[in-house]
């Protein structure tokens, strides 16, 4: 097992759905890098409660979608986009940040979630000289209901130990 040192995340992207549903998706800094050099990992919580449990989704993917994006996209994302939830599960956006100079490689993806799996796909590629930014993705504010408890992030969150039996970072 290999094991990640995460520093206190930034917040990229949120949906809420009621006063008791949200997502956030969090953006940690690790240490070290990933295999390909990657700088940050996402991290998306879900609550059905109000915000009394926030339960990390599994970076888990399809076979379908690991033979055909085997090398692309970098998985797990570093930091999410937008996240939309329709009648077939939940949609997230990202892209590959961190290969900002390998050109024609980076591309804008769309992976959605059902039944525990995710499939990616890619929308297109980035186009930094002209409409995307080679930026970091911004932080956002939080913008829950006054009703609903923000998930603890704590020390014990910025430890985590990756098995085989998932998509390591």
């Amino acid at each position: 097992m290999n094991q990640i040192q995460l520093n206190t995340p930034r917040l990229t992207a949120q949906l809420v759905l009621s006063d008791k549903e949200a997502y956030l998706a969090y953006s940690w800094k690790r240490h070290p890098p990933g295999r390909e050099g990657e700088l940050h990992l996402a991290t998306i919580l879900h609550t059905t409660d109000g915000g009394n449990i926030w339960t990390e989704l599994a970076w888990d993917r399809t076979w379908w979608s690991r033979m055909v994006h085997q090398a692309l996209p970098t998985w797990p994302p570093e930091a999410v986009i937008a996240i939309d939830r329709t009648a077939k599960g939940l949609t997230i956006t990202h892209r590959d940040e961190w290969v900002p100079y390998e050109t024609g490689r980076e591309s804008l993806w769309r992976s959605h979630r059902s039944r525990g799996r995710w499939r990616t796909s890619r929308v297109r590629p980035m186009n930094y000289e002209g409409t995307d930014s080679v930026e970091s993705i911004p932080d956002i504010a939080v913008q829950l209901p006054a009703s609903m408890q923000l998930p603890k992030l704590i020390e014990e969150k910025a430890e985590r130990e990756w098995g085989s039996h998932t998509n390591p970072p």
